[in-house]
């Protein structure tokens, strides 16, 4: 009990210093639950992209034929593990009638209806709401005219109804039936952009009753899995459980684009993440390391009282407890609030309202409840027991200055070995020896390592730089590296939080850019276009397709305005592995030695540039004439998977047998996983024995453009549709907008989290400075007593900052480089694939000047407060 007085009386007699450590434990303790928020919600952001490009769905379960089946004979797989919910759907192909305005024909179109329960719509998630309403239970089955139906937006563009039309739907149970639209829905996925134009959705039962004949029957099952659950052995346990005669198909949706856009980010991510964690805990640690080097002389003195050393210990423990809990309870609360405020900052800062929700769960507060009393503690218990070892005389004594301490060579030989270890563990992780996986922990032990070093270089480092600022500083930078180098140890944690904050900034911000760069580079070369064509959407269920004669895109080149018109065809293609230079892992002990593989067959009609970014090199125009002469370009996942490249042949089986296909050209690819061939059309039809296109993309000329408005070049197009039947004629720009909005809160959570970096690094710089300065009042005062001005305290205080911020930032930027590049190279074994490293000089004169703008400004009231000290006082301090 007298142990806690001493306690609370050193409290109330330095408040300044108890408020200070506090502050540190809040810091972290928001810091950590920040982070974890800001990830999440960035984890969020992704899943939202995933699903806007390839659907909710992660599994469809159908019967071969695509036959109806009652629910009851695959009810087994609710059970299976990492399953979320299963969404029951009848999909038919039927004709569809629609009245024209001012008593034209009716216009008939082939399309696809969809039958799912209303409550469920939302859970499958393919669709949204545009305008209308949504269906609801009581629309199931009502006998008149009032049938309601909601139609996709695309559709009744091409067919020019609207809320409160009528059309007329071919059933099984009666020849034509009438319905009412009651809502327009858009796609929620991209893929769905593409490929299920033409749809209609009813009421489950309505859809059963009038194509199935029996309630309870439908053509497919939409699994969704929970978060984190792995697909593939998920569905291999679906498939375990199904009767004979039913299948698991992965989503047309998925076939189309990849979800795999920015998992090369992801790694980044996860590295900042465990960094900045880090970086709350040594913050932590170097306050509490300063406020019990400030008591020495009081333990010291306790302990000359006969206070035992195990009593110091608990009576520090207790302190460390207490901080922690009250620390962590702020923290959390804070925490939250500046996930919040980052969220709204970024949502303004992306042009506004494209950032996801916060993602708040019991992680970050769990995480917070260990990190904020346990961090505390140890960093309270560790110089609590090295002043429990020294005797009350030696702690009565002054401070011995550290610049006059060597550095024992036991200490640089550990530092040294640890620090050449662990480069080599990150080695292992590039070059395959160590699982790739294992890569963010590795990291984390090299950053400690690194830090570990500081101290070997702290006095030459400091010393030049203080010269390097003499003409700005004068003799106040002479004093300001002295005053440094007396505190080695907590310098080295000050530059260390720098380090952190500064090399995380780096590191996340490369990253970022060079993979946003990647992407869009690939999605403006992949996805250039203006409008595309394809057949009204296929029967899901059955997985027939309708294909459109290329006499098609004949008439459409003989539009006025179209520049150029590619056909697209998609083809499914198996590798034989057993042939090729290196088996993927998913080939080992497979006895049938095949890989599946997306053929994507295209006439490269644009004379101006191909529909690829090439990633080793090639000349576009011997890309082209390699194409013309039957190579392929392959996807960059693929080649590294299978270790191909330029100039090797792929074994490729064809409707004329197995043929081996020259590689001229490597290409980024996000569609199909990066499992992907392209061909030219001509000359892969003939070799697969296909015919005809799934979609027509069309590009107008830029000189039509100026002259003829898009919407009249539009019209002319939709006319050649109409009068070829069942197609729809979509524009690229919804598909656009679409990713547009979804990668950009993506990218805009990143750019939160690297500006929750620098904030944490700036408070725990200012935190950090401002206990300097507490520690140094005496010597201060002393300097003042000795005729040294207010204005040079000020800037011995500030060339300090400066000193910690030229050292921190220089180094913390060459080690985000370092670590971005390591982050890079360590994608291609992990992904298959990886964006190209490139250094942004922008963005490190930003950081750099950004960081030593903030640090002088963190420096800046302790500077203010130590100018300002009461001599008599000061001289007092202990």
């Amino acid at each position: 009990m007298i142990l806690w007085k001493f306690t609370f009386r050193e409290m109330k007699n330095r408040p300044g210093r108890a408020t200070l450590t506090l502050l540190s434990i809040v810091i972290g303790v928001a810091a950590v639950v920040a982070v974890i928020i800001s990830t999440n919600t960035t984890h969020e952001a992704q899943r939202h992209l995933q699903e806007g490009i390839a659907g909710r769905s992660a599994f469809e379960v159908v019967k071969e034929g695509g036959d109806f089946f009652p629910v009851k004979d695959i009810a087994g797989i609710t059970a299976v593990s990492g399953v979320k919910s299963v969404v029951p759907t009848v999909t038919k192909m039927t004709k569809a009638f629609f009245p024209q305005p001012g008593g034209a024909k009716t216009l008939e179109k082939l399309i696809s209806v969809i039958g799912v329960e209303p409550a469920q719509m939302n859970v499958l998630g393919d669709y949204e709401l545009k305008e209308g309403r949504a269906l609801v239970d009581d629309d199931a089955l009502v006998d008149d005219d009032t049938k309601p139906v909601l139609i996709e937006a695309g559709l009744a563009k091409a067919v020019g109804v609207g809320i409160n039309d009528s059309v007329k739907l071919h059933t099984i149970a009666a020849f034509v039936q009438v319905f009412k639209i009651v809502g327009i829905v858009s796609p929620r996925s991209a893929a769905n952009i593409q490929q299920a134009g033409g749809v209609i959705l009813l009421p489950l039962p309505t859809a059963q009753a009038y194509y199935g004949k029996k309630l309870g029957r439908v053509t497919g099952v939409s699994v969704i899995l929970q978060d984190g659950a792995d697909a593939a052995i998920v569905g291999s346990e679906i498939t375990s459980k199904l009767p004979e005669g039913f299948r698991v198909d992965s989503p047309a949706a998925r076939a189309s684009l990849s979800a795999e856009t920015l998992l090369p980010l992801e790694l980044g991510l996860r590295f900042a993440c465990a960094l900045l964690i880090f970086l709350a805990g040594i913050m932590i640690f170097n306050t509490f390391l300063m406020n019990i080097g400030e008591r020495r002389k009081q333990l010291a003195i306790l302990r000359a009282i006969g206070t035992t050393r195990g009593q110091v210990v608990k009576m520090l423990f207790n302190e460390g407890l207490l901080f922690g809990a009250f620390g962590t309870a702020a923290g959390c609360f804070l925490g939250i609030g500046g996930a919040y405020l980052l969220s709204k900052v970024m949502s303004q800062a992306m042009a506004g309202g494209v950032m996801p929700p916060l993602a708040i769960s019991a992680t970050p507060f769990i995480m917070a409840g260990i990190v904020g009393p346990l961090v505390s503690i140890v960093s309270v218990l560790v110089p609590a027991y090295l002043a429990s070892r020294i005797t009350p005389l030696e702690g009565m004594r002054p401070v011995i200055s550290e610049s006059k301490t060597h550095i024992s060579k036991t200490y640089i030989a550990f530092s040294i070995l640890v620090f050449i270890a662990t480069a080599g563990l990150l080695a292992g992780c590039i070059t395959g020896y160590l699982p790739v996986e294992t890569l963010v922990s590795c990291g984390l032990i090299f950053t400690l390592a690194f830090i570990l070093l500081i101290p070997l270089a702290l006095g030459p480092v400091a010393r030049f730089t203080s010269r390097t600022l003499r003409p700005l500083f004068g003799a106040e930078g002479e004093i300001a590296s002295r005053q440094i180098l007396r505190r080695r140890v907590r310098a080295t944690l000050t530059i260390g939080i720098l380090y952190i904050a500064v090399s995380t900034v780096v590191s996340l911000g490369t990253m970022t850019r060079n993979t946003v760069n990647d992407v869009m580079g690939w999605y403006n070369k992949s996805m250039k276009g203006d409008f595309f064509i394809r057949a009204s959407a296929p029967d899901l269920a059955a997985k027939s397709t309708i294909e459109m004669p290329l006499s098609v895109g004949e008439e459409i080149r003989g539009v006025s305005g179209v520049r150029c018109v590619d056909s697209l065809r998609v083809v499914d293609v198996s590798l034989d592995t057993k042939r090729l230079a290196k088996a993927p892992p998913e080939a080992a002990g497979s006895v049938k030695n095949e890989m599946s593989v997306k053929l994507l067959i295209r006439d490269f009609t644009d004379a101006k540039e191909l529909p690829f970014v090439m990633k080793d090199g090639s000349d576009p125009n011997a890309v082209r004439q390699g194409l013309i002469e039957g190579g392929v370009v392959i996807g960059s996942v693929l080649a590294n998977r299978i270790g191909v490249g330029v100039g090797d042949a792929v074994p490729l089986k064809t409707a004329q047998g197995e043929r081996q296909v020259r590689i001229v050209g490597v290409t980024t690819a996000y569609v199909s996983g990066g499992k992907v061939l392209y061909m030219e059309g001509a000359k892969a039809r003939e070799l697969m024995g296909v015919s005809g296109a799934d979609i027509f993309i069309i590009t107008c000329n830029d000189i039509d453009r100026s002259t003829r408005s898009i919407a009249a070049i539009e019209s002319d197009i939709k006319k050649v549709c109409e009068a070829n039947g069942n197609l729809l004629l979509l524009s690229f720009a919804d598909l656009r907008s679409k990713l547009d909005d979804l990668l950009a809160g993506v990218i805009g959570s990143m750019w939160g989290i690297t500006a929750l970096a620098f904030v944490i690094g700036a408070f725990g710089v200012a935190n950090t400075l401002t206990m300097n300065v507490l520690e140094q009042t005496r010597e201060l005062a002393l300097l003042r007593v000795v005729a040294m001005t207010r204005r040079q305290v000020r800037r011995t205080v500030l060339a300090q900052a400066t000193i910690f911020g030229l050292v921190g930032i220089i180094t913390g930027t060459i080690g985000g480089l370092v670590g971005s590049y390591t982050m890079t190279l360590s994608a291609v074994p992990l992904f298959g694939q990886a964006p190209d490293f490139a250094i942004h000089p922008t963005m490190l004169v930003v950081t750099t000047v950004s960081g030593m703008i903030i640090l002088l400004i963190a420096a800046w009231a302790p500077a203010v407060r130590a100018s300002r000290l009461n001599l008599l006082i000061a001289l007092q301090y202990e």
